[in-house]
């Protein structure tokens, strides 16, 4: 309708244009509010005004327009610090800058409670005037009381179009009936007697304490509405004359019945009397086939069969986590592989090099002089001549070199040599020598600037006295570079690469963390621990499950480096040791990933500091690793050759302070210790064997005990964390004052009975903060269901979040059969708790999910598959079985959850609004599916919703909190009919101001009554009127109006228990939406 998505044919049309060719005209006359809220987190309120306001080229007040919404004292806040239903407000003000004429609006109501519903709804009212508003919605009372005209569509089409009181009689709903009486026979005798085809439905099942009456209900058919009058004078004359006790209220069927029909496919052209026995239909909605599993016994849960199954579950978590899967398995195995294949070629060894240089006058110093000093030429017969001859013979001389060996040839003695010009030919070497018997004496001076100048000199010497022997061969002398390590380069080498590969293994630890903190944070824990896991068996199935992955990747680190070929890791002996080491290192490295999850409350920080803190800890090791190698290079060189080991003290202590420090820290100096054994095995010829890889002074033996002792006390710390987060300990609650007390249990005592009960929820927020709940007091019998609603923020999650133990109440009791929370473990009680938030890992489908609670159970896996697929048989989402979480839709989601709470009929559960964002119909088969479970077991069932209609449906007896205490309790019926002290008129006729001024004002319908008079449509008028004592008088003036035609239709019923919620709700003191 927007233009937002292209129709595949047909068009919608604006005052006769259409969307399709006059997309950007129309849409200057929009305003649109999307079912998701698109706001700008940095943007505060008022900027927000501002902006759409520029874009749409209009002036606003932005107090005025925010005012509207009960926001003014938001407006200099920033988008992402307002609540969800703020954020709803503020997109429904951007929705109507500047006076649109079509506004359209995507569940604008979504998660607000009713009283933020109607100030809305009194919004939407106010602003109608010369608009078109078009909105879509799950709440039916909103439908009915917003909308001029509903359309429900089903499956892409529309099932009906109209007005609420045209819909209903169309369809033939019928009117509710409720009387609180302790004679249900004699009742029942009167209303027959009046209006035989009236059906009885049901009891309320529940008792009020200080009074014998119980709430009955029948169902008036709506063309049956000219006996009303009779029929309530009777009952007036009943309750003056028989039964002052009594108390009745008449109310009409909301929409949503209708809805529910037409979602099931009900309604048929020819059929529509069958919605007259609505409840009936809503028992059917369970089939004979559907009905729920019944669970067969089991023994005691086996913690092992636990252990395995929660090993299983995480072991696919792990694998289906395609970011985990990357940054924890393949980047660092990639990243390792690239840094051995860099550094392969740094480290030198003692081997000759390939090249090799002819070491002889004429291929070296062609151009430069050699001296002969006279003497020589006496010792024997080898002449100047016979000299240059036995040069120019060499093989290695090219042709043309006679002449330039004739000039570099001198005969002079040492004190005759000068000085060089510039340019001419330099001294390479200048020689004197003497002969005694068969011996030779030379003395060489030579260029020290001219690295080959002796070898060459007494090669050509060599060559000499052999042509004076009549050997006519040359000695030929080559020069080929020895590789020859150097500690200084080797050791800084080495340091470089144990820092890159120590930063791959902390890249494949890092995620444990985040992983454990998500299921902390999201009550993944908590669900586990009130479903029987233990914290023992939980952090075992964490530790195998991180410790297998982790090994897992720390081989294939381990092997990049054998496939790069790594100099250092070719050695099998090497890479056992590597590999042990490893595993022992890695059992307190992921110790201390868990404990440092505990210092995070949230997902954002925890991904921007662990790195930072795991890799500081061995950059700082490195720094001063760096600092001692730069100093002490050589003395390691000078340790190993005469002492055999590696380190002096000062290394070794640093090393231990360290690893203590950071058992992190420890994986560098294993690495450097052990890759430089391997090095100076192979330069050196260092024995390799056990002895002297874990000799004390080697380093590695130091470093590996202290990660064993941090074991130990790293499993202390994690116990006592854990134990302190996610318990609820004597110790942190506080009683209360006597002083206190006694006057506390005054007011009790003068209180209403259904008050005093054994629980006493006390919430008190830290850092001087309001308190959240006080003096919430109720107790739920077995079979029961108990309601707990109030505005946002009254309470109501926090109530439920203490009873489960997420947060433990600071003073107060909370028991379970008379056992107090914090004498028995969590995971000891039988709890069920479907939570505000899907508490639900993403990576598994929804049969898993369900297999793997049943299981845990105690189920074997026979069983688990064969109660999973019944559960989800019966909630409708087969064709979702097999999806993962991520991929279902918000319903589905809130099914699940909804089955993991009852898959076990545990003893309590506890549902914080479970059916929210759900449709009618959807909503309804809940409502049925914890009807059964409540009636079929011994159950005990706390709720809270946003809904009064659920409330109504499902509760025995519900509570309303207002600022965090209880301002009432006791079944819908009684609180109604105790506090509901109103009725509503809605008139349908074609001249609304003729109607009130002859009925309402001259005939005084509602008497000296107060009532409040509310035009929704030209042809539409509502009236609310405080107390009516003769209902039965109102009627007849209705019907005698419809019979001569003054109006065309009317309704009149009680007002609803949500107008009883909103009157106690506008008690609250609202510090903030929610």
């Amino acid at each position: 309708m927007t233009g937002v998505m292209k129709s595949s044919y047909g068009d919608v049309y604006y005052n006769g244009k259409g969307i399709s060719k006059n997309r950007n005209e129309l849409r200057k006359e929009f305003g649109i509010c999307c079912q998701n809220n698109i706001i700008y987190d940095e943007f505060t309120v008022k900027e927000h005004i501002k902006f759409y306001s520029d874009l749409k080229n209009v002036k606003v007040n932005v107090d005025e327009i925010l005012d509207k919404v009960n926001l003014v004292h938001q407006k200099d806040l920033k988008a992402s610090k307002l609540s969800g239903g703020q954020k709803r407000k503020l997109c429904i003000c951007m929705a109507i800058i500047g006076n649109p004429k079509y506004i359209f609006l995507d569940e604008p109501t979504t998660g607000l409670d009713p009283l933020s519903r109607r100030s809305i709804w009194e919004l939407l009212i106010k602003i109608k005037k010369n608009k078109t508003i078009f909105f879509t919605t799950h709440y039916m009372d909103e439908a009915d009381i917003l909308a001029d005209r509903k359309l429900i569509l089903n499956k892409g089409k529309i099932r009906c179009l109209g007005t609420s009181l045209y819909l209903k009689n169309h369809f033939n709903m019928g009117y509710i009936l409720n009387v609180e009486t302790n004679n249900k026979d004699y009742i029942n005798t009167l209303i027959k007697n009046e209006i035989p085809n009236a059906k009885y439905i049901h009891s309320s099942g529940n008792f009020n304490k200080n009074e014998k009456n119980r709430c009955y209900s029948w169902k008036l058919p709506l063309n049956m509405t000219f006996k009303f009058s009779s029929l309530l004078n009777i009952l007036d004359q009943t309750i003056n004359e028989k039964d002052p006790s009594m108390k009745y209220s008449l109310s009409m069927p909301s929409l949503e019945e209708l809805f529910i029909r037409l979602e099931d496919n009900i309604i048929h052209s020819k059929n529509y009397e069958n919605l007259i026995d609505v409840d009936n239909e809503k028992e059917s909605l369970l089939t004979v086939n559907d009905q729920l599993p019944k669970l067969k016994p089991i023994k005691k849960t086996n913690k092992f069969r636990v252990l395995l199954n929660l090993v299983r579950y995480r072991l696919k978590i792990f694998i289906r986590n395609k970011a985990f899967a990357f940054t924890s398995i393949l980047l660092p195995f990639v990243s390792s592989l690239l840094i051995f294949f860099l550094f392969n070629n740094t480290f030198v060894r003692n081997e000759l090099s390939s090249d090799s240089n002819v070491l002889s006058v004429s291929s070296m110093y062609n151009n430069n002089i050699i001296n002969f000093e006279p003497q020589l030429f006496k010792l024997t017969n080898i002449s100047k001549e016979n000299i240059i001859f036995l040069l120019n013979n060499n093989k290695n001389n090219s042709k043309n070199n006679s002449k330039s060996n004739n000039n570099m040839i001198h005969t002079n003695s040492l004190n005759e040599i000068k000085s060089p010009s510039y340019n001419s030919p330099y001294y390479f070497s200048s020689v004197w020598g003497e002969k005694e018997g068969n011996n030779y004496n030379f003395k060489i001076y030579y260029n020290d600037t001219m690295v080959h100048s002796i070898p060459t000199t007494i090669n050509t010497l060599s060559n000499i006295i052999l042509l004076e022997n009549g050997i006519n061969k040359n000695i030929i002398l080559k020069s080929q570079v020895l590789e020859i390590n150097n500690p200084q380069i080797s050791n800084t080498n080495l340091l470089v690469v144990n820092l890159l590969i120590s930063s791959c293994f902390i890249m494949a630890l890092i995620k444990f963390a985040p992983l454990i903190l998500n299921e902390r944070i999201n009550y993944l824990l908590h669900q586990l621990q009130l479903n029987g896991v233990t914290r023992n068996t939980y952090w075992l199935s964490c530790f195998i499950t991180d410790y297998s992955i982790f090994i897992f990747s720390i081989g294939l680190i381990v092997l990049s480096g054998v496939l790069a070929k790594f100099e250092l890791l070719l050695n099998i002996r090497i890479i056992m040791v590597l590999l042990i080491l490893l595993i022992i290192w890695s059992i307190p490295a992921i110790l201390f990933q868990y404990i440092l999850s505990f210092l995070f409350d949230q997902m954002d920080t925890i991904y921007t500091y662990i790195y930072i803190i795991n890799f500081c800890s061995i950059l700082l090791g490195y720094i001063l690793l760096f600092i001692i190698d730069l100093k002490n290079s050589t003395n390691i060189t000078v340790n190993i050759s005469k002492y055999n080991y590696l380190y002096d003290n000062p290394y070794l202590i640093l090393n231990i302070v360290l690893t203590l420090f950071s058992p992190l820290y420890s994986i560098l100096p294993i690495l450097n210790s052990l890759f430089s054994l391997e090095f100076y095995n192979k330069s050196m010829k260092y024995e390799l064997n056990i002895i002297n890889i874990l000799k004390f002074r080697n380093g590695i033996t130091p470093v590996i005990t202290c990660s064993i002792i941090l074991i130990f006390i790293y499993y202390g710390i994690l116990i006592k964390l854990d134990k302190k987060k996610n318990q609820t300990n004597k110790s942190d609650i506080r009683n209360m004052p006597e002083r206190v007390l006694k006057t506390y249990e005054k007011i009790l005592e003068e209180g209403d009975e259904d008050v005093k009960n054994e629980f006493d929820y006390v919430k008190t927020h830290q850092n001087e903060l309001p308190i959240s709940v006080i003096d919430v007091n109720f107790g739920v019998r077995n079979h029961e269901c108990f309601g707990l609603l109030g505005p946002n923020g009254a309470g109501k999650s926090t109530t439920i979040n203490i009873i489960s133990s997420i947060i433990p109440q600071t003073t107060g009791k909370i028991t379970f059969n008379g056992i107090e929370n914090y004498i028995s473990r969590l995971n000891n009680f039988s709890m069920g708790f479907c939570s505000q938030i899907d508490i639900l890992w993403n990576e598994l489908t929804i049969r898993e999910h369900l297999e793997l609670f049943l299981k845990i159970h105690g189920y074997n896996n026979e069983d688990a598959r064969f109660y999973a697929s019944q559960f989800i048989n019966i909630a409708g989402i087969e064709e979702h079985q097999n999806k993962r979480i991520e991929k279902l839709s918000g319903g589905t989601k809130r099914k699940l959850s909804l089955l993991i709470a009852i898959c076990r009929y545990p003893k309590y559960i506890l549902l914080d609004e479970p059916t929210g964002g759900m449709d009618p119909s959807t909503r309804r088969l809940i409502w049925n599916i914890i009807k059964k479970v409540k009636s079929e077991n011994n159950t005990s069932i706390i709720l809270t919703t946003h809904s009064l209609e659920e409330a109504e449906n499902l509760c025995d007896r519900l509570s309303i909190l207002v600022n965090g205490r209880l301002s009432c309790i006791g079944s819908p019926e009684h609180l109604k009919l105790k506090f509901g002290k109103g009725y509503i008129l809605e008139i349908c006729c074609s001249n609304i101001e003729k109607f009130h001024n002859e009925i309402i004002v001259n005939g005084k319908l509602f008497g000296n009554e107060d009532y409040q008079m509310e035009k929704l449509s030209f042809n539409r008028v509502k009236y609310s009127v405080k107390l009516v004592k003769k209902l039965g008088e109102i009627f007849e003036v209705m019907e005698n109006c419809k019979t001569i035609n003054f109006i065309k239709d009317y309704s009149f019923s009680q007002i609803s228990l949500e107008q009883v919620f909103i009157d106690f709700a506008r008690k609250q003191v609202m510090i903030s939406d929610d």
